[in-house]
């Protein structure tokens, strides 16, 4: 047979009384007065100055990995251990009457 746990509702305002005590002590630690700022020390010599970057590099950009129809959105991606990318693409509902700037509905594509 279960037995019931039942919760002491004596304990509850003591323990709510017990909590707010150890969070005010916790906060008052940090608004307290820090003291004041000491003397700056003396300024180090500057190191040696970096090597210059390769002048010739040509980025190659962004590689566009796939397409949808106007008004899909992709809603997520999966990457698997044979390096096989999953992604999941939400079609446009065909309710959707609603026109782009160029009065192309969406639900068409």
């Amino acid at each position: 047979m279960l037995k019931k746990k039942s919760f002491r509702l004596q304990t509850l305002p003591a323990s709510i009384a017990a909590a707010i005590f150890c969070s005010s002590l916790l906060l008052a630690g940090c608004s307290g007065d820090d003291g004041d700022d000491g003397v700056d020390g003396v300024d180090g010599q500057d190191g040696v100055d970096g090597v210059d970057g390769i002048t010739n590099f040509i980025p190659l950009g962004l590689k566009r990995l796939a397409t949808a129809p106007l008004g899909a959105e992709f809603t997520g991606m999966y990457l698997n251990s044979d390096n096989t990318l999953f992604l999941n693409v939400q079609h446009p509902s065909s309710s959707n009457t609603t026109a782009d700037a160029a009065g192309k509905v969406f639900d068409k594509g």
